[in-house]
Protein backbone atom coordinates (compact mmCIF):
# COMPACT_ATOMS: atom_id res chain seq x y z
CA UNK A 1 0.00 0.00 0.00
CA UNK A 2 1.31 3.60 -1.17
CA UNK A 3 2.04 5.52 2.40
CA UNK A 4 -0.63 7.69 1.24
CA UNK A 5 -3.31 5.76 0.80
CA UNK A 6 -1.77 4.00 4.05
CA UNK A 7 -2.39 7.66 6.11
CA UNK A 8 -5.99 7.79 3.80
CA UNK A 9 -6.70 4.70 5.74
CA UNK A 10 -5.41 5.19 9.13
CA UNK A 11 -7.46 8.86 9.01
CA UNK A 12 -10.46 7.02 8.09
CA UNK A 13 -9.91 4.21 10.68
CA UNK A 14 -9.52 6.82 13.30
CA UNK A 15 -12.32 8.85 12.34
CA UNK A 16 -15.14 5.76 12.92
CA UNK A 17 -13.41 4.76 16.03
CA UNK A 18 -13.68 7.98 17.58
CA UNK A 19 -17.48 7.81 16.35
CA UNK A 20 -18.35 4.90 17.28
CA UNK A 21 -16.80 5.14 21.37
CA UNK A 22 -19.54 7.70 21.44
CA UNK A 23 -22.24 5.61 20.41
CA UNK A 24 -23.00 3.77 23.76
CA UNK A 25 -23.22 7.52 25.44
CA UNK A 26 -26.28 9.32 23.02
CA UNK A 27 -28.97 8.61 24.91
CA UNK A 28 -31.03 9.15 27.76
CA UNK A 29 -31.85 13.11 26.98
CA UNK A 30 -29.44 15.72 25.64
CA UNK A 31 -27.53 16.22 28.26
CA UNK A 32 -27.23 17.03 31.75
CA UNK A 33 -26.65 21.26 31.18
CA UNK A 34 -29.78 22.23 31.52
CA UNK A 35 -28.60 24.60 28.03
CA UNK A 36 -28.97 21.85 26.00
CA UNK A 37 -31.94 21.01 26.56
CA UNK A 38 -32.88 24.96 25.47
CA UNK A 39 -31.48 24.07 22.50
CA UNK A 40 -33.41 21.24 21.79
CA UNK A 41 -36.69 23.40 23.00
CA UNK A 42 -35.67 26.70 20.65
CA UNK A 43 -34.91 24.05 17.54
CA UNK A 44 -38.20 23.10 17.80
CA UNK A 45 -39.84 26.73 18.08
CA UNK A 46 -37.36 27.67 14.89
CA UNK A 47 -39.07 24.86 12.83
CA UNK A 48 -42.67 25.57 13.50
CA UNK A 49 -42.27 29.62 13.42
CA UNK A 50 -40.20 29.43 10.71
CA UNK A 51 -39.03 32.79 12.94
CA UNK A 52 -35.42 32.76 14.70
CA UNK A 53 -34.84 32.26 18.10
CA UNK A 54 -32.06 31.80 20.50
CA UNK A 55 -32.10 29.51 23.39
CA UNK A 56 -29.83 31.98 24.91
CA UNK A 57 -27.92 34.77 24.31
CA UNK A 58 -25.86 36.04 22.23
CA UNK A 59 -27.02 33.43 20.29
CA UNK A 60 -25.97 29.81 18.66
CA UNK A 61 -27.20 30.08 15.49
CA UNK A 62 -25.57 27.20 13.40
CA UNK A 63 -26.08 25.08 15.57
CA UNK A 64 -29.88 26.04 16.82
CA UNK A 65 -30.70 26.50 12.93
CA UNK A 66 -29.16 23.23 11.81
CA UNK A 67 -31.02 21.58 14.42
CA UNK A 68 -34.17 23.33 13.81
CA UNK A 69 -33.47 22.27 9.93
CA UNK A 70 -32.94 18.40 10.92
CA UNK A 71 -35.91 16.18 9.59
CA UNK A 72 -35.83 14.22 12.69
CA UNK A 73 -36.22 15.97 15.98
CA UNK A 74 -34.91 13.96 19.22
CA UNK A 75 -32.41 13.42 21.53
CA UNK A 76 -30.34 10.66 20.02
CA UNK A 77 -30.20 12.37 16.31
CA UNK A 78 -29.37 16.06 17.87
CA UNK A 79 -26.12 13.92 20.05
CA UNK A 80 -25.71 11.97 17.08
CA UNK A 81 -24.51 14.88 15.24
CA UNK A 82 -22.40 16.36 17.64
CA UNK A 83 -20.34 12.84 18.20
CA UNK A 84 -20.12 13.01 14.33
CA UNK A 85 -18.79 16.65 14.87
CA UNK A 86 -16.62 15.21 17.44
CA UNK A 87 -14.93 12.82 15.04
CA UNK A 88 -14.28 15.32 12.17
CA UNK A 89 -12.43 17.54 14.64
CA UNK A 90 -10.50 14.44 16.04
CA UNK A 91 -9.80 13.79 12.74
CA UNK A 92 -8.74 17.75 11.48
CA UNK A 93 -6.40 17.75 14.69
CA UNK A 94 -4.44 15.02 13.30
CA UNK A 95 -4.37 16.47 10.27
CA UNK A 96 -3.31 19.67 11.54
CA UNK A 97 -0.89 18.32 14.12
CA UNK A 98 1.17 16.51 11.35
CA UNK A 99 1.35 19.68 9.30
CA UNK A 100 2.83 20.75 12.28
CA UNK A 101 5.81 18.17 12.26
CA UNK A 102 4.56 16.04 14.69
CA UNK A 103 5.78 12.29 13.37
CA UNK A 104 3.35 10.51 15.75
CA UNK A 105 0.46 12.48 15.65
CA UNK A 106 -1.98 9.45 16.01
CA UNK A 107 -1.41 9.48 19.94
CA UNK A 108 -2.15 13.26 20.78
CA UNK A 109 -5.47 12.73 18.60
CA UNK A 110 -6.77 9.80 20.55
CA UNK A 111 -5.69 10.99 23.60
CA UNK A 112 -7.91 14.31 22.55
CA UNK A 113 -10.93 12.21 22.12
CA UNK A 114 -10.69 10.76 25.40
CA UNK A 115 -10.32 13.55 27.72
CA UNK A 116 -13.57 13.60 29.24
CA UNK A 117 -14.58 16.87 28.99
CA UNK A 118 -14.12 16.69 25.28
CA UNK A 119 -15.59 12.70 25.70
CA UNK A 120 -18.91 13.75 27.29
CA UNK A 121 -19.26 17.42 25.44
CA UNK A 122 -19.35 14.80 22.42
CA UNK A 123 -22.54 12.77 22.80
CA UNK A 124 -24.94 15.61 24.33
CA UNK A 125 -26.41 18.32 22.27
CA UNK A 126 -24.22 21.54 23.79
CA UNK A 127 -21.69 23.35 20.69
CA UNK A 128 -18.80 23.08 22.26
CA UNK A 129 -17.69 20.70 20.19
CA UNK A 130 -19.26 21.99 17.18
CA UNK A 131 -17.30 25.13 17.63
CA UNK A 132 -14.04 23.07 18.11
CA UNK A 133 -14.72 21.00 15.37
CA UNK A 134 -14.51 23.65 12.94
CA UNK A 135 -11.94 25.89 14.51
CA UNK A 136 -9.31 22.68 13.44
CA UNK A 137 -10.80 22.87 10.36
CA UNK A 138 -10.11 26.45 10.00
CA UNK A 139 -6.50 25.67 11.44
CA UNK A 140 -5.76 22.82 8.71
CA UNK A 141 -6.74 24.91 6.96
CA UNK A 142 -4.51 27.71 7.49
CA UNK A 143 -1.48 26.01 8.11
CA UNK A 144 -2.11 24.41 4.17
CA UNK A 145 -2.90 28.18 3.02
CA UNK A 146 -6.20 28.19 2.20
CA UNK A 147 -6.62 31.25 4.16
CA UNK A 148 -10.41 32.40 2.53
CA UNK A 149 -11.21 29.34 3.68
CA UNK A 150 -9.66 29.55 6.91
CA UNK A 151 -11.74 32.41 7.67
CA UNK A 152 -15.09 30.48 6.38
CA UNK A 153 -14.40 28.15 8.61
CA UNK A 154 -13.88 29.88 11.66
CA UNK A 155 -17.18 32.21 11.16
CA UNK A 156 -18.75 28.79 11.19
CA UNK A 157 -17.51 28.00 14.65
CA UNK A 158 -17.80 31.45 15.77
CA UNK A 159 -21.69 30.92 14.45
CA UNK A 160 -21.45 27.55 16.93
CA UNK A 161 -20.09 29.55 19.98
CA UNK A 162 -19.28 33.44 19.12
CA UNK A 163 -16.03 32.73 21.90
CA UNK A 164 -14.31 30.83 18.91
CA UNK A 165 -14.20 34.88 17.48
CA UNK A 166 -10.81 34.45 19.62
CA UNK A 167 -9.02 32.51 17.69
CA UNK A 168 -8.30 34.65 14.90
CA UNK A 169 -5.04 36.24 16.84
CA UNK A 170 -3.81 32.43 16.91
CA UNK A 171 -4.43 32.77 13.17
CA UNK A 172 -2.43 34.80 12.41
CA UNK A 173 0.32 33.90 14.11
CA UNK A 174 0.12 30.81 12.35
CA UNK A 175 -0.23 32.82 9.08
CA UNK A 176 3.62 34.14 10.12
CA UNK A 177 4.76 30.64 11.64
CA UNK A 178 3.97 29.13 8.21
CA UNK A 179 6.52 31.92 6.37
CA UNK A 180 7.71 35.04 8.21
CA UNK A 181 7.65 36.57 4.60
CA UNK A 182 3.68 36.08 4.27
CA UNK A 183 1.39 38.95 2.22
CA UNK A 184 -1.00 41.34 3.96
CA UNK A 185 -3.40 39.98 1.65
CA UNK A 186 -3.69 36.45 3.08
CA UNK A 187 -3.92 38.23 6.47
CA UNK A 188 -6.73 39.74 4.77
CA UNK A 189 -8.06 36.83 3.35
CA UNK A 190 -8.23 34.66 6.66
CA UNK A 191 -9.68 38.04 8.21
CA UNK A 192 -12.56 38.84 4.65
CA UNK A 193 -13.59 34.99 4.47
CA UNK A 194 -14.20 35.22 8.88
CA UNK A 195 -16.27 38.73 8.81
CA UNK A 196 -18.50 37.55 5.54
CA UNK A 197 -18.96 34.39 7.76
CA UNK A 198 -19.66 35.64 11.31
CA UNK A 199 -21.22 38.16 9.75
CA UNK A 200 -24.39 35.52 7.89
CA UNK A 201 -24.04 33.71 10.66
CA UNK A 202 -25.15 36.07 12.89
CA UNK A 203 -27.39 38.12 10.85
CA UNK A 204 -30.99 36.07 12.76
CA UNK A 205 -29.28 37.05 15.76
CA UNK A 206 -29.05 40.87 15.32
CA UNK A 207 -32.17 40.72 12.80
CA UNK A 208 -34.44 39.48 16.28
CA UNK A 209 -32.27 41.11 19.22
CA UNK A 210 -30.99 44.04 17.85
CA UNK A 211 -27.57 45.03 18.58
CA UNK A 212 -27.98 44.30 21.97
CA UNK A 213 -27.79 40.63 21.27
CA UNK A 214 -23.91 40.59 22.92
CA UNK A 215 -25.21 39.90 26.58
CA UNK A 216 -24.71 36.63 28.50
CA UNK A 217 -26.32 35.49 32.08
CA UNK A 218 -24.40 36.21 35.11
CA UNK A 219 -24.35 34.75 38.57
CA UNK A 220 -21.83 33.98 41.91
CA UNK A 221 -20.37 31.19 42.31
CA UNK A 222 -17.62 29.65 45.15
CA UNK A 223 -13.63 29.41 43.94
CA UNK A 224 -13.99 25.62 45.52
CA UNK A 225 -16.26 25.17 41.99
CA UNK A 226 -14.13 27.30 39.77
CA UNK A 227 -10.98 25.37 40.93
CA UNK A 228 -13.24 22.21 39.89
CA UNK A 229 -14.05 23.64 36.82
CA UNK A 230 -10.52 24.36 35.75
CA UNK A 231 -8.97 20.89 36.62
CA UNK A 232 -10.90 17.79 37.58
CA UNK A 233 -14.33 18.87 35.44
CA UNK A 234 -11.51 18.67 32.65
CA UNK A 235 -8.68 16.36 32.75
CA UNK A 236 -10.88 13.99 34.81
CA UNK A 237 -9.06 13.22 38.56
CA UNK A 238 -6.56 10.41 37.20
CA UNK A 239 -5.59 13.12 34.39
CA UNK A 240 -5.32 16.37 36.47
CA UNK A 241 -2.94 14.17 38.24
CA UNK A 242 -1.46 13.66 35.23
CA UNK A 243 -1.23 17.30 33.91
CA UNK A 244 0.48 17.95 37.16
CA UNK A 245 3.15 15.52 37.63
CA UNK A 246 4.34 16.19 33.89
CA UNK A 247 4.12 19.75 34.18
CA UNK A 248 6.42 19.55 37.45
CA UNK A 249 8.74 17.26 35.76
CA UNK A 250 9.06 19.51 32.40
CA UNK A 251 9.94 22.44 34.60
CA UNK A 252 12.41 20.46 36.51
CA UNK A 253 14.01 19.48 32.71
CA UNK A 254 13.88 23.08 31.72
CA UNK A 255 15.79 24.40 35.13
CA UNK A 256 18.13 21.20 35.00
CA UNK A 257 19.05 21.82 31.42
CA UNK A 258 18.46 25.70 31.22
CA UNK A 259 16.43 25.59 28.16
CA UNK A 260 13.60 27.73 29.38
CA UNK A 261 14.74 30.42 26.67
CA UNK A 262 14.67 27.48 23.71
CA UNK A 263 10.89 26.59 25.14
CA UNK A 264 9.53 29.75 24.91
CA UNK A 265 11.65 30.78 21.49
CA UNK A 266 9.98 27.87 19.94
CA UNK A 267 7.12 28.74 17.52
CA UNK A 268 5.04 25.52 18.52
CA UNK A 269 4.97 26.29 22.26
CA UNK A 270 4.44 30.05 21.41
CA UNK A 271 1.40 29.21 18.73
CA UNK A 272 -0.29 27.25 22.28
CA UNK A 273 0.55 29.73 25.17
CA UNK A 274 -1.22 32.37 22.47
CA UNK A 275 -4.38 29.94 22.33
CA UNK A 276 -4.16 29.08 26.13
CA UNK A 277 -3.75 32.69 27.79
CA UNK A 278 -6.55 33.58 25.75
CA UNK A 279 -8.91 31.02 26.81
CA UNK A 280 -8.18 31.39 30.64
CA UNK A 281 -7.72 34.99 30.58
CA UNK A 282 -11.70 34.69 29.05
CA UNK A 283 -12.28 32.45 31.42
CA UNK A 284 -11.31 34.18 34.60
CA UNK A 285 -14.34 36.75 33.62
CA UNK A 286 -17.13 34.17 33.33
CA UNK A 287 -15.72 31.31 35.22
CA UNK A 288 -18.99 29.51 35.14
CA UNK A 289 -18.45 25.87 33.49
CA UNK A 290 -15.57 23.68 32.72
CA UNK A 291 -16.62 23.44 29.01
CA UNK A 292 -15.60 27.32 28.53
CA UNK A 293 -12.11 25.65 28.65
CA UNK A 294 -12.68 23.05 26.10
CA UNK A 295 -10.82 25.44 23.31
CA UNK A 296 -7.05 24.81 25.11
CA UNK A 297 -7.68 21.08 25.66
CA UNK A 298 -5.87 20.71 22.70
CA UNK A 299 -3.54 23.04 22.78
CA UNK A 300 -2.39 21.45 26.29
CA UNK A 301 -1.71 18.62 24.48
CA UNK A 302 0.36 19.69 21.96
CA UNK A 303 2.16 21.80 24.45
CA UNK A 304 2.84 18.59 26.22
CA UNK A 305 3.59 16.36 23.68
CA UNK A 306 5.97 18.69 21.58
CA UNK A 307 8.16 18.72 24.91
CA UNK A 308 8.42 15.69 26.73
CA UNK A 309 10.32 12.40 25.30
CA UNK A 310 8.39 10.10 23.44
CA UNK A 311 8.11 7.94 26.23
CA UNK A 312 6.91 10.51 28.72
CA UNK A 313 4.67 11.68 25.82
CA UNK A 314 2.59 8.65 25.55
CA UNK A 315 2.28 8.44 29.99
CA UNK A 316 1.29 11.83 29.58
CA UNK A 317 -1.36 11.02 27.10
CA UNK A 318 -2.28 7.55 28.61
CA UNK A 319 -3.13 9.58 31.47
CA UNK A 320 -5.68 12.02 30.19
CA UNK A 321 -7.45 9.20 28.12
CA UNK A 322 -7.71 6.62 30.90
CA UNK A 323 -9.31 9.50 33.44
CA UNK A 324 -12.63 8.64 31.33
CA UNK A 325 -13.18 5.33 32.22
CA UNK A 326 -11.64 5.96 35.60
CA UNK A 327 -11.75 7.34 39.20
CA UNK A 328 -15.13 9.06 38.75
CA UNK A 329 -16.29 11.72 40.97
CA UNK A 330 -20.29 12.91 42.02
CA UNK A 331 -22.39 13.84 44.37
CA UNK A 332 -24.29 11.81 46.10
CA UNK A 333 -26.94 13.68 48.57
CA UNK A 334 -29.26 14.97 45.73
CA UNK A 335 -32.74 13.13 44.86
CA UNK A 336 -31.63 12.85 41.62
CA UNK A 337 -27.85 11.53 42.55
CA UNK A 338 -26.24 8.69 41.04
CA UNK A 339 -27.05 5.67 43.59
CA UNK A 340 -23.38 5.28 45.79
CA UNK A 341 -21.57 2.49 43.17
CA UNK A 342 -19.23 -0.22 44.70
CA UNK A 343 -16.38 0.30 45.10
CA UNK A 344 -16.56 4.22 46.43
CA UNK A 345 -15.52 6.22 48.96
CA UNK A 346 -17.63 8.99 50.50
CA UNK A 347 -16.65 12.16 51.48
CA UNK A 348 -17.60 15.76 52.90
CA UNK A 349 -16.68 18.81 50.52
CA UNK A 350 -18.00 22.41 51.00
CA UNK A 351 -20.99 20.47 52.88
CA UNK A 352 -21.87 18.39 50.07
CA UNK A 353 -21.75 14.62 50.32
CA UNK A 354 -19.20 14.01 47.53
CA UNK A 355 -18.91 10.03 45.74
CA UNK A 356 -16.00 9.26 44.30
CA UNK A 357 -15.44 5.92 42.52
CA UNK A 358 -12.45 4.14 41.16
CA UNK A 359 -13.84 1.87 38.61
CA UNK A 360 -16.55 4.50 37.19
CA UNK A 361 -15.00 7.32 35.27
CA UNK A 362 -16.66 10.83 34.31
CA UNK A 363 -17.97 9.35 30.76
CA UNK A 364 -19.41 6.15 32.58
CA UNK A 365 -21.23 8.70 35.63
CA UNK A 366 -22.64 11.03 32.98
CA UNK A 367 -24.39 8.27 31.54
CA UNK A 368 -25.67 7.56 34.97
CA UNK A 369 -26.49 10.80 36.05
CA UNK A 370 -28.42 11.51 32.87
CA UNK A 371 -30.17 8.03 33.37
CA UNK A 372 -30.95 9.22 37.36
CA UNK A 373 -32.04 12.82 35.88
CA UNK A 374 -34.43 10.82 33.29
CA UNK A 375 -36.39 9.39 36.42
CA UNK A 376 -36.20 12.48 38.43
CA UNK A 377 -38.13 14.94 35.87
CA UNK A 378 -40.70 11.73 35.34
CA UNK A 379 -41.24 11.99 38.91
CA UNK A 380 -41.63 15.79 38.99
CA UNK A 381 -44.08 15.40 36.43
CA UNK A 382 -46.35 12.87 37.89
CA UNK A 383 -46.70 15.30 41.00
CA UNK A 384 -47.37 18.13 38.65
CA UNK A 385 -50.19 15.62 36.90
CA UNK A 386 -51.49 14.95 40.37
CA UNK A 387 -51.85 18.71 42.06
CA UNK A 388 -55.78 19.40 42.58
CA UNK A 389 -55.82 22.96 42.95
CA UNK A 390 -54.21 25.65 41.72
CA UNK A 391 -50.74 25.69 42.56
CA UNK A 392 -46.76 26.98 41.45
CA UNK A 393 -43.83 24.80 41.60
CA UNK A 394 -40.54 26.79 41.66
CA UNK A 395 -38.51 24.48 39.74
CA UNK A 396 -35.13 26.00 39.27
CA UNK A 397 -32.57 24.41 36.92
CA UNK A 398 -35.25 21.70 36.05
CA UNK A 399 -37.12 24.35 34.14
CA UNK A 400 -35.48 23.87 30.74
CA UNK A 401 -36.00 19.93 30.88
CA UNK A 402 -39.61 19.75 32.36
CA UNK A 403 -40.45 22.06 29.41
CA UNK A 404 -39.00 20.57 27.03
CA UNK A 405 -40.59 17.21 28.05
CA UNK A 406 -43.92 18.59 28.38
CA UNK A 407 -43.99 20.02 25.23
CA UNK A 408 -43.51 23.80 26.59
CA UNK A 409 -41.93 26.62 24.75
CA UNK A 410 -38.75 28.76 26.48
CA UNK A 411 -38.04 32.21 26.57
CA UNK A 412 -34.91 33.45 25.79
CA UNK A 413 -32.88 35.10 28.41
CA UNK A 414 -33.94 38.71 27.94
CA UNK A 415 -37.02 37.64 29.49
CA UNK A 416 -35.89 37.99 33.98
CA UNK A 417 -38.59 34.88 34.74
CA UNK A 418 -39.56 31.84 32.57
CA UNK A 419 -42.85 30.09 33.02
CA UNK A 420 -45.49 27.72 31.32
CA UNK A 421 -48.60 26.36 32.97
CA UNK A 422 -49.48 23.16 33.03
CA UNK A 423 -52.74 21.28 34.03
CA UNK A 424 -53.46 23.09 37.52
CA UNK A 425 -49.75 24.25 38.05
CA UNK A 426 -47.76 27.27 37.34
CA UNK A 427 -44.06 26.38 36.79
CA UNK A 428 -41.18 28.46 37.34
CA UNK A 429 -38.05 28.89 37.03
CA UNK A 430 -37.83 31.28 39.91
CA UNK A 431 -39.64 33.90 41.95
CA UNK A 432 -38.77 37.26 43.07
CA UNK A 433 -40.46 38.68 46.25
CA UNK A 434 -43.43 40.70 44.45
CA UNK A 435 -44.55 37.32 42.35
CA UNK A 436 -44.61 35.30 45.50
CA UNK A 437 -47.01 37.75 47.63
CA UNK A 438 -49.12 37.70 44.65
CA UNK A 439 -49.85 34.36 44.55
CA UNK A 440 -49.97 33.97 48.28
CA UNK A 441 -52.87 36.68 48.19
CA UNK A 442 -54.60 34.33 45.75
CA UNK A 443 -54.31 31.72 48.04
CA UNK A 444 -51.89 29.40 45.88
CA UNK A 445 -50.34 27.03 47.38
CA UNK A 446 -46.41 27.21 46.55
CA UNK A 447 -44.10 24.14 46.02
CA UNK A 448 -40.72 23.65 44.81
CA UNK A 449 -38.46 21.20 43.96
CA UNK A 450 -35.22 19.97 46.85
CA UNK A 451 -32.48 22.55 46.80
CA UNK A 452 -34.35 25.16 44.80
CA UNK A 453 -35.30 27.46 47.89
CA UNK A 454 -31.66 28.14 47.95
CA UNK A 455 -31.24 28.52 44.35
CA UNK A 456 -33.96 31.27 44.61
CA UNK A 457 -32.48 33.02 47.72
CA UNK A 458 -29.21 33.18 46.01
CA UNK A 459 -30.54 35.25 43.76
CA UNK A 460 -33.28 37.35 45.15
CA UNK A 461 -32.32 36.97 48.87
CA UNK A 462 -35.38 35.73 50.19
CA UNK A 463 -36.44 32.31 51.56
CA UNK A 464 -39.39 30.87 49.95
CA UNK A 465 -40.16 28.95 53.24
CA UNK A 466 -40.89 32.82 54.58
CA UNK A 467 -44.19 32.63 52.68
CA UNK A 468 -45.73 28.65 53.35
CA UNK A 469 -43.93 27.32 50.51
CA UNK A 470 -43.56 23.61 50.70
CA UNK A 471 -40.16 21.34 49.14
CA UNK A 472 -41.60 18.40 46.77
CA UNK A 473 -39.68 15.83 48.47
CA UNK A 474 -39.25 11.77 46.31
Amino acid sequence: MKPQARETLILILLFFAVLISRIPFIEYGYGIDPDSWRVASVANAIHTTKQYVASRLPGYPVQEITYALLPIKNATVYNFLTAFLSSLCVLYFAKFIKQLGFKHYLYPSIALAFVPIVYINSTNSMDYIWALCFIFISFYSAITQKYFLSGIFLGIATGCRITSAGMLLPLFFLIQYINTSTKNENYAKLFFGFFITSLIAFLPVVMKYGVHFFSYSTGSISALYIVKNMSIDIWGIFGFFGITFFSILLALQFFRTQKLKEFVNDKINQLSLIVIGLYVIAFAFAPYDAGYLIPIVPFVIILFTHNLSFKQSIFFLLTIALSSFFMGINTSDMPWSVKTLTPSYTMSIGQRAVDLNLIHGPIIKDRLQRIARDEYVKKVIDFISKVENNSVLVCGIWFTQLAVELHKPINDNIEEFNYFEQKNVVVRDVMDNESTSNYRKQNFPIYYLTGQDKNNFSLYKFSLKDFGANEVVF
